[in-house]
C-alpha cells in the first residue's frame, strides 16, 4: 500500500520548488518525541540519498534478505519527509527515497544526555561547508577503483565529518553558541537602555 502510494503523482497544478542549485542539499532538523534531535541531509545530486545525522550512533537498518530493501527503519527516518521527497522529488529508478536512507553517523559521538541539539547544529554547521559523510575507507576503495580502471581519482574531500566530531567538540561548540548568544543579548538589552536614555 505504501510503495502506490509513494508513486502517486503530484497533482496537475503542483510545481514543485526551484532551488539555486539541483546538487545543492536539503537540510532539515527533526525532533523524535520532543527529547531528541537528529539532522537529515537530503543530497540531490547525481548520488541521491538520505543522510541520517543521529549524534548517539549508527541507526537501526533494515535487513535486506528479509525484507527486500536496503535503506534505514522506517523508526529511524521521518515518514513525512519521505513522502513528500516521493511526491516532489521522485527517483528515475522507482525504487523510492526509503532505499535511499543510510546512518552518516555511524560511532557516537554524544556522550551525555543533553548536547544532541548542539550536535546537529554543529552538523549542519559542517554540511553548509561542504565536508561529506565519506569516511577514509570509503575513499581508499574509490582510489583502488580508479587506479584498477586507469581513471584519475576524485579530488581528496574537504575533512569528513564522522571523522572530525566528537564530544569535546560538541562541548567547545555549546560554549560557542552560548557565548555568541550572550553578547547578541547584551547588544540588543544595551540598545534598550540607550532608547530609554533622555
Amino acid at each position: 500500500a505504501s510503495a502506490s502510494k509513494a508513486s502517486t503523482p503530484p497533482p496537475p497544478h503542483y510545481t514543485p520548488p526551484q532551488y539555486g542549485s539541483a546538487n545543492r542539499p536539503l537540510l532539515f532538523f527533526w525532533n523524535i518525541g520532543n527529547m531528541h534531535w537528529n539532522l537529515i541531509r537530503v543530497q540531490l545530486g547525481a548520488h541521491k540519498r538520505i543522510e541520517m545525522f543521529e549524534p548517539m550512533g549508527r541507526l537501526t537498518s533494515r535487513s535486506r534478505v528479509t525484507y527486500k530493501s536496503e535503506g534505514l527503519s522506517l523508526r529511524s527516518v521521518p515518514p513525512h519527509l519521505i513522502a513528500w521527497l516521493d511526491a516532489v522529488c521522485p527517483l528515475p529508478t522507482g525504487d523510492g527515497w526509503k532505499s535511499r536512507t543510510v546512518s552518516a553517523i555511524t560511532e557516537s559521538h554524544q556522550d551525555n544526555g543533553f548536547d544532541c541539539g548542539v550536535a546537529c547544529l554543529l552538523y549542519a554547521e559542517k554540511c553548509a561547508q561542504g565536508m561529506p559523510k565519506v569516511r577514509g575507507g570509503e575513499r581508499g576503495a574509490v582510489v583502488s577503483a580508479c587506479s584498477s580502471a586507469h581513471v584519475a581519482p576524485p579530488p581528496r574531500p574537504q575533512e569528513d565529518i564522522m571523522a572530525t566530531t566528537d564530544q569535546i567538540e560538541i562541548t567547545y561548540y555549546r560554549q560557542l553558541l552560548a557565548a555568541f548568544l550572550q553578547a547578541q543579548r547584551e547588544r540588543v538589552l544595551g540598545a534598550a537602555d540607550e532608547r530609554r536614555s533622555p
